[in-house]
């Protein structure tokens, strides 16, 4: 059951950034079906707004202020597209095929049918320059949310591992101090772990290998039978 809540806890976001991702390519669409000329004064708003900016750079043609306008307004919104696409489709890098597949149709399917629609509309028309426009704002978007998210995942992978680590080295600590306490409460020293050899052979052939942190005296294997067998002809 709290498997189930929490599989649903998750769940909850993506369908948050599916939601607004339909709600984005019905305004794109809607947005296409405003006649040419109530188009055109909308960008002309947005010429008036941006014009002292665009005559900094030696821009001063108001039809090629009004192209860019457009055209840059074209590569926003679906630049927007491509990112909304990569978060609410693809939650990880490493997805299903589905996913990558969906997000391929969208990326050709949305501006396809955008200009369609405009061929339809009073004073628009459908161009194939701006479907190339659109498709490469959406990639632009797709690849700067992919980029972004494989930094936050790498950083998210890097503070778990060092969090590991921590609970790690707590863990060993808290068992070397329970250790100690059982040798104070038992009267008897702590003993000190032996050294590996780093060169030569680890042991003496025919000797039984001692398992670390025992300190027992294990005795040859030929001199333990020779203890075994005067035990038994005393008896």
């Amino acid at each position: 059951m709290a498997r189930h809540v929490s599989r649903r806890r998750r769940e909850e976001p993506r369908t948050f950034w599916k939601i607004v991702l339909t709600l984005w390519i019905v305004f794109i669409w809607v947005h296409s079906m405003i006649p040419g000329p109530v188009s055109s004064e909308e960008s002309m708003l947005v010429v008036r707004l941006f014009q002292p900016i665009l005559r900094i750079f030696g821009i001063s043609d108001t039809n090629f202020m009004q192209l860019i306008i457009r055209k840059g307004a074209h590569f926003s919104e679906y630049a927007i597209l491509g990112t909304l696409a990569v978060v609410a489709l693809q939650p990880r890098l490493a997805v299903p095929l589905w996913p990558a597949v969906l997000t391929v149709i969208l990326w050709v399917a949305v501006p396809s049918i955008d200009e369609y629609i405009q061929v339809h509309v009073p004073g628009r028309a459908g161009m194939l320059t701006d479907v190339l426009i659109d498709m490469s704002g959406f990639a632009v978007g797709a690849l700067i949310s992919l980029i972004v998210r494989r930094v936050v995942e790498a950083r998210e992978r890097a503070l778990a591992e060092r969090e590991r680590r921590a609970r790690k080295a707590r863990a060993a600590q808290y068992r070397r101090k329970a250790r100690e306490r059982a040798y104070e409460r038992a009267g008897k020293p702590m003993p000190t772990p032996q050294k590996q050899r780093q060169s030569g052979p680890k042991h003496a052939p025919g000797v039984p290998v001692v398992p670390r942190g025992r300190h027992e005296r294990v005795e040859p294997e030929p001199e333990r039978n020779r203890k075994r067998f005067e035990d038994r002809t005393r008896s």
